[in-house]
């Protein structure tokens, strides 16, 4: 199953609950000015740190560097809906370039 996960582009700083493949975590998603970027940090159900610090950038598992074993099973994934390859940026993330989740299909 893919999930788009929901951002607010006018929110440079927003945190929020969410369940994946059975599992509550806590995401952080951020705007940092001098990179021009967004970035993630990802916590368990009890506000531990799992990973911090992800640049959200597009075509690539954005926590397949990570060995974790807290970390989702699924994969996390930056995609431009206009096809031109186009980072997320202050006005189009979560308008044309989207944050998805893609569960597991292993047990």
């Amino acid at each position: 199953m893919l999930l788009q996960i929901p951002v607010d582009n006018t929110l440079y700083s927003q945190q929020f609950t969410i369940t994946l493949e059975g599992t509550l975590y806590t995401m952080h998603i951020y705007w940092v000015d001098r990179d021009g970027r967004w970035y993630m940090d990802l916590s368990d159900g009890n506000g531990n740190l799992i990973v911090g610090g992800v640049a959200l950038v597009l075509a690539i598992d954005l926590l397949g560097k990570f060995n974790e074993a807290a970390i989702p099973p699924g994969m996390f994934y930056m995609f431009d809906t206009t096809g031109t390859n186009t980072e997320a940026s202050l006005t189009n993330f979560g308008q044309s370039v989207l944050l998805y989740y893609m569960e597991s299909t292993g047990p």
